[in-house]
């Protein structure tokens, strides 16, 4: 590149129209992670052998996020959730903002329904069927953090793996911090 072609981006004369508007999309996100004028921060959870206290160390970290600005968990981990069944709004949850992500339509109050919040951060419901976790993939999960961090101005969403996908470890390492929990053993 010549310096006067510098921030030029060349792309095909005859495409369809949703491919540019993805791509302009994709080197909008790419500059520094920021959705609109607004930065949004991914941040990752992941434990081995400690899954029985991942989530409740989720929520510790949500709670410190939340004091720095809005703050969303999405729990991608298997048979665990926050909520209760009762809790449900509608019958909404991650598959519901995953299908959002996936097909692009603008579902802003079905995928709001599918939010919930705790005093200080809200989470999304988790999944009802876990093998929808094994869908995912690195593509899929950008999109649907791209769209509640668009939709609703979230300034930090905290993945709370789980549930290996294709693409995880990529997605891993995309978050801007990432909290690995251990025993006391591990750590000495």
């Amino acid at each position: 590149k010549t310096p006067e072609h510098q921030g030029v981006i060349a792309e095909a004369k005859y495409q369809e129209v949703y491919k540019l508007k993805a791509r302009i999309e994709q080197l909008h996100i790419e500059g520094g992670k920021t959705i609109g004028d607004k930065p949004c921060q991914m941040i990752g959870v992941y434990t081995l052998g400690n899954e029985n206290k991942q989530l409740s160390f989720c929520a510790l970290i949500a709670e410190e996020y939340a004091v720095k600005g809005k703050t969303l968990v999405i729990n991608l981990q298997q048979n665990s959730r926050f909520e209760t069944e009762v809790a449900y709004r509608g019958g909404f949850g991650l598959e519901e903002v995953l299908t959002a992500a996936k097909t692009g339509c603008d579902r802003k109050t079905r995928v709001y329904e599918a939010i919930s919040s705790e005093e200080a951060w809200d989470y999304v419901y988790s999944v009802k069927n876990t093998e929808c976790l094994a869908e995912l993939t690195q593509d899929l999960c950008k999109k649907m953090v791209e769209l509640l961090a668009e939709s609703f101005e979230y300034e930090y969403i905290i993945l709370n793996f789980g549930a290996v996908f294709r693409g995880i470890y990529d997605v891993m390492k995309s978050c801007d911090a990432f909290y690995f929990l251990t025993t006391r053993k591990e750590t000495k």
